[in-house]
């Protein structure tokens, strides 16, 4: 596979030309930040605006200063779509040894003009890093038959930790490889359960998420976040906040929300869903949104919530089950 990396910023993400990012997946590798798939828009040098495929996996160095204007990007070309599509809404699991990221899931951008809307064969891409913010693609091994046989949505709350990548929920849509329904209207089909990734014995699995005891009527959940707090119970906790949920038919936009006063809480140890009120100044709902955790003071762990609907930031500490606003 051939891939490029450019030892400075991409000529499209200049400030003068530069317009917006939408749809990628992030992951932290080592000392750098990994922005991979989704679309962007920019200004050619003939004023013409431009709606684009990213097909670069970009990177910002995490151990240098910089601010909104002097940011600088490396790039590692993915090639064209099938040989290694570019997609949007991708889950991004790095490695416990940050040596590399998985990508599972995700969606063809409507501006796949060479390809437009062809389905995603299923399968699981990795990019090893370089350790100097470049790297490479190429298909994962770890591919038996209960992976073959799931279905590798977009918009699935997804995180991983200890080495583990965890997918909850999300759609197939007509941009996915399995979308039933093969249309591309406001009704999409929900994807149930938890997939769980081992990156150690290349395993998977699908966990019940519905029921009583499950994360939701029907196990379903697209459009939230989730986090992995390693410092919760003996093998951490993931942590699945905001989103909404729907039956196994159709998932919608007028689909029942997830309120940000109910955290998801499933604990690997036990293969457990819980359920966590919260209390103080809870976000409105808000969906397409940023989170990042981080371990906090005094045994807690804080989920910094950004974007979405409203432009404020919140926290939220498990520990005490709180949420606060931010100026």
């Amino acid at each position: 596979m051939n891939q490029q990396r450019a030892l400075s910023t991409p000529s499209y993400m200049s400030t003068t030309v530069f317009g917006r990012m939408a749809y990628q997946g992030s992951a932290v590798i080592g000392d750098f930040l990994y922005l991979d798939g989704g679309e962007m828009k920019w200004l050619s040098d003939d004023g013409i605006r431009h709606n684009d495929i990213l097909n670069d996996t970009l990177s910002i160095p995490l151990s240098t200063s910089w601010t909104n204007s002097t940011v600088p990007f490396a790039a590692t070309n993915r090639g064209v779509y099938p040989e290694q599509p570019s997609l949007n809404f991708e889950n991004l699991w790095p490695s416990n040894d940050s040596s590399n990221f998985y990508v599972f899931g995700g969606e063809l951008s409507g501006y796949n003009v060479m390809n437009p809307l062809q389905p995603v064969q299923p399968s699981l891409w990795q990019f090893t890093a370089d350790g100097s913010g470049g790297g490479s693609w190429s298909t994962a091994s770890a591919v038996d038959n209960t992976h073959q046989s799931l279905n590798q949505p977009s918009h699935a709350l997804a995180t991983s930790g200890n080495g583990v990548g965890y997918a909850l929920g999300g759609m197939v849509t007509c941009g996915t490889y399995a979308d039933p329904a093969g249309s591309c209207g406001v009704v999409f089909t929900p994807v149930p359960g938890l997939v769980v990734f081992n990156m150690s014995t290349n395993s998977w699995s699908n966990i019940s998420a519905s029921g009583d005891s499950g994360y939701s009527t029907y196990g379903t959940a697209f459009l939230g976040s989730a986090q992995f707090a390693p410092s919760f119970g003996s093998q951490g906790v993931v942590l699945f906040v905001g989103g909404q949920t729907s039956d196994r038919e159709s998932a919608a936009i007028t689909s029942p929300k997830r309120p940000f006063s109910q955290i998801g809480i499933f604990d690997p140890s036990s293969q457990t869903f819980h359920t966590q009120t919260t209390s103080g100044d809870t976000p409105a709902y808000r969906e397409h949104f940023c989170s990042v955790g981080a371990q906090g003071d005094n045994g807690t762990y804080e989920i910094f919530i950004y974007g979405g609907v409203a432009d404020d930031w919140y926290v939220a500490t498990p520990s005490n089950a709180t949420a606060n606003g931010m100026d």
